[in-house]
């Protein structure tokens, strides 16, 4: 397995990704963009030439420090490929990125029903923060 973190240049590659995990959401797509800031990522996981997961992650800056945090917004493994190592490969390349930043944290969300991914982020290192955390949603497509 190869990790690839694809940069510009690779529009064909993160069309061919999208088009793997995120089938018919060809609407306003942003790759050009996606992939000209240095503060994105996308990772895909290639097995035998072919994408079999994918990591998209953000750094984020933070006025009180200079170094940066990274946050680990999604993460896909196709379903016939899960529990081989695809998953947690993504997540130590990402953590990988983090530590050549020197950032002072990685981080991510999932849902406590998810049990297969915080199996995974916690033998990957992750610690879960706090009992009490809420994530809020703004819908914004009806609202422009």
């Amino acid at each position: 397995m190869e990790i690839k973190r694809l940069s510009a240049g690779d529009e064909t590659l993160v069309a061919e990704a999208m088009e793997i995990f995120f089938p018919g959401e060809d609407e306003d797509k942003n790759i050009d963009s996606f992939l000209d800031n240095p503060q994105n990522y996308i990772l895909v996981a290639y097995w035998h030439g072919t994408a079999v997961g994918l990591l998209l992650g953000y750094t984020l800056e933070r006025p009180e420090t200079k170094r940066p945090m990274l946050f680990l917004y999604e993460m896909e493994v196709l379903e016939t490929q899960r529990r081989l190592g695809i998953g947690r490969a993504l997540v130590e390349a990402f953590k990988g990125i983090a530590k050549k930043l020197n950032a002072s944290e990685l981080f991510l969300m999932t849902n406590t029903s998810n049990v297969p991914a915080v199996r995974l982020y916690k033998s990957t290192g992750g610690i879960e923060d706090e009992d009490d955390s809420l994530m809020f949603v703004y819908q914004l497509n009806d609202e422009l």
